[in-house]
């Protein structure tokens, strides 16, 4: 992001090699998927905390 307020996200398709494809093409594996996902709210959750640690030590620093 840099700073950069004209800057624009772009969605990014990754494709996973070596997962079972069912005969309709699918390949999501619905465990793999969970897994990841609990991953990522679990990073999510970490990061807020930091933060909140960090105005909570600015907040006593300014009270000080």
């Amino acid at each position: 992001m840099n700073g950069n307020p004209n800057m624009q996200l772009q969605p990014v398709s990754q494709e996973e090699f070596g997962l079972t494809e069912r005969p309709d093409g699918n390949n999501v594996d619905i465990d793999r998927e969970s897994l990841l996902l609990s991953q990522t709210q679990l990073q999510y959750q970490l990061g807020v905390q930091l933060v909140k640690s960090q105005f909570h030590t600015l907040l006593t620093a300014i009270k000080e």
